[in-house]
């Protein structure tokens, strides 16, 4: 998603239909709601983003951890 909407390969819109999707089919899998909360973020919806982000530690604390580690160094190039 974030390579996707940084390089504009494809529309936003089209992105959050398929992370959306993604979502209602695994409900109960962490990595649907870190990429939603990622998803959400971009979108400049904090308090949804926050929600995903609590309920994708829930499920899986240290893949979430990692997850959102790596989207801050590939994304914003941090050390």
């Amino acid at each position: 998603y974030v390579i996707g909407l940084d390089n504009h390969i494809i529309h936003n819109e089209n992105l959050r239909m398929k992370v959306e999707k993604t979502v209602l089919q695994n409900s109960e899998y962490w990595l649907s709601y870190a990429l939603s909360a990622v998803m959400l973020w971009a979108n400049n919806e904090e308090e949804a983003a926050n929600r995903a982000i609590v309920k994708t530690l829930n499920l899986d604390h240290n893949r979430a951890c990692l997850y959102f580690l790596l989207i801050n160094l590939i994304r914003f190039q941090r050390i």
